[in-house]
C-alpha cells in the first residue's frame, strides 16, 4: 500500500506541472499541538504530549473551487507511560533454591519521541469569502513513514527482590545476586510500522499579493493502523534488560493521532485566476 501511494504521488505531481487551467502552487507551513502515540496499558496509564510538524508541497487547482495537493513533511509525536504494577516469576538460584522473582514497578514513567516522514494526498475545497481571504477545506490519506523512534524513562523506580517461601523471607538490596532498586535514566530505540492515517484541515488564505499568500487554520490527523510492533516480552527481564513499554507485553496496540494549529505561506504560478486563487490546506 506505501508503495502504491508513492507511485501515485510522483504520477500525480509530474502529469500536473505542464497543465494550465486554473493555475498551480506551491505551499509550507508549520504546526504544532497534541500529538499523542495513542495505546493503552494493561497495569498503568499512557499521556499524549505536545508536536510539532512540517509540510511543504504542491497544489493544483482543476476549477473555481476544487483542487488536490501533496506534499512531504516532518511530523513528531511524544507519549508518555506510567507503570504501576508487580510481576512473579518462578526462578531458581545457583544453589538450585527455588524462588519467586518480584518485579515491581513504581509510579516508572517512561516517554516515547517519535519521528515521521508524511506523504499527504488531499483534496481541496476553496470559497472566496472576501476580497483577499479564502476559506478552505481539505481532507485526505497520508503515509507517515518512522525516521527515528526513541524511548527514554523520567522517573520512578524498578524493585527487584526474591522471595523464599520455604523460609518466608524476601532478599532485596542485594544487586550481585539481581535484586536492586533500578532507578536509572535508560535510553533506547524502538521499532515501530508506518501510519496510514486520514487528515482534514480547515483553515483560510489571506493574499499579501497577486502571487503570494499567508495561511493559518487547524488541522485533525487519525491513524487507522496498528503501529506498534509489541514482542509480549517483560518491560524490565530478570537479566537486566530493558525492552520498553512499545516492545512489552503491556501494550499491543498503538496509533497516532494529531490536533493542533498551523500556519504558512502559498507562492502561486502558472495560469492562475486572480478572481480565484488557488490557495494551500
Amino acid at each position: 500500500m506505501k508503495k502504491q501511494l508513492i507511485i501515485i504521488l510522483t504520477l500525480f505531481f509530474c502529469s500536473n506541472l505542464e497543465a494550465q487551467e486554473e493555475g498551480h502552487y506551491l505551499y509550507a507551513n508549520v504546526g504544532g499541538g497534541f500529538h499523542n502515540l495513542s495505546y493503552g496499558l494493561k497495569n498503568g496509564n499512557e499521556q499524549g504530549r505536545s508536536g510539532c510538524s512540517f509540510l511543504a508541497g504542491y497544489g493544483f487547482n482543476f476549477n473555481k473551487h476544487w483542487g488536490l495537493q501533496t506534499g512531504i513533511g516532518l511530523q513528531s509525536f511524544n507519549a508518555v507511560a506510567t507503570l504501576n504494577y508487580l510481576t512473579v516469576s518462578p526462578s531458581v538460584d545457583a544453589d538450585g533454591t527455588a524462588y519467586d522473582y518480584k518485579t515491581n514497578y513504581l509510579n516508572w514513567k517512561e516517554k516515547q519521541q517519535l519521528l515521521f516522514l508524511e506523504l499527504p494526498l488531499g483534496l481541496q475545497y476553496r470559497f472566496q469569502l472576501k476580497d483577499k481571504i479564502q476559506i478552505l477545506a481539505t481532507a485526505g490519506m497520508k503515509v507517515s513513514i518512522p525516521l527515528k523512534t526513541t524511548y527514554r524513562s523520567i522517573g520512578g523506580e524498578i524493585s527487584t527482590t526474591g522471595f523464599y517461601s520455604q523460609y518466608n523471607v524476601e532478599l532485596q538490596d542485594l544487586p550481585r545476586h539481581g535484586f536492586n532498586n533500578l532507578t536509572d535514566r535508560l535510553t533506547g530505540s524502538v521499532s515501530v510500522k508506518s501510519s496510514y492515517s486520514a487528515f482534514a484541515d480547515l483553515g483560510a488564505e489571506y493574499a499579501v499579493l497577486d502571487q503570494l499568500g499567508l495561511y493559518a487554520g487547524g488541522y485533525v490527523d487519525y491513524g487507522l493502523n496498528n503501529v506498534a510492533k509489541s514482542a509480549g516480552k517483560l518491560v524490565y527481564q530478570q537479566d537486566g534488560v530493558y525492552n520498553g513499554v512499545l516492545a512489552s507485553d503491556q501494550t499491543n496496540s498503538a496509533r497516532t493521532i494529531a490536533l493542533g494549529l498551523k500556519a504558512g505561506i502559498v507562492w502561486h504560478f502558472g495560469n492562475n485566476n486572480k478572481e480565484a486563487n488557488p490557495v494551500q490546506k
